[in-house]
């Protein structure tokens, strides 16, 4: 999910790459520049990766990005918690729910669980597009209230 992530968000649209931020360009002892053979967080090398492009601080920087990371994975909690609430729900009503509408409440539920797990999977917590981590994660949610709409 990084890639998909990553697709449409503000990085992608300025054209830049994966290997410009994970693998910021380093200077060998002749004088060479070239991206870094170590994949890693940009926040391990903020200054390399990052204030190259952006204007503000490295302090500033990171409170925004870990703002960012913090918002999609209390969320993310969040979300999870409604969903193992639904799942016991679920678990108390499947006999007592004409087949129809238990198969309608597995739906949603299978349709938010892969949502959050999407989110959930992604290694950055967010930052890789953010706006696309909270929509999936509100649609789940909005699958999750709908499912438990339908139960007794």
């Amino acid at each position: 999910p990084e890639f998909e992530t990553y697709l449409g968000s503000t990085h992608q649209q300025l054209g830049i790459s994966c290997v410009d931020c994970h693998m910021p360009r380093i200077t060998n002892d002749a004088g060479e520049r070239f991206p870094s053979h170590h994949w890693t967080s940009p926040l391990k090398s903020v200054e390399a990766s990052c204030l190259g492009c952006h204007g503000e601080s490295e302090a500033e920087l990171v409170a925004e990005v870990e703002r960012l990371q913090g918002t999609v994975e209390n969320k993310t909690v969040e979300v999870s918690r409604q969903l193992v609430t639904l799942i016991e729900a679920i678990a108390d009503a499947k006999d007592t729910l004409p087949e129809a509408a238990l198969e309608e409440v597995y739906q949603l539920h299978r349709s938010a669980q892969i949502r959050w797990d999407f989110v959930f999977v992604e290694n950055s917590q967010g930052f890789h597009h953010y706006d696309k981590a909270m929509s999936y994660l509100n649609e789940a949610e909005a699958m999750i209230n709908e499912a438990m709409g339908l139960l007794p």
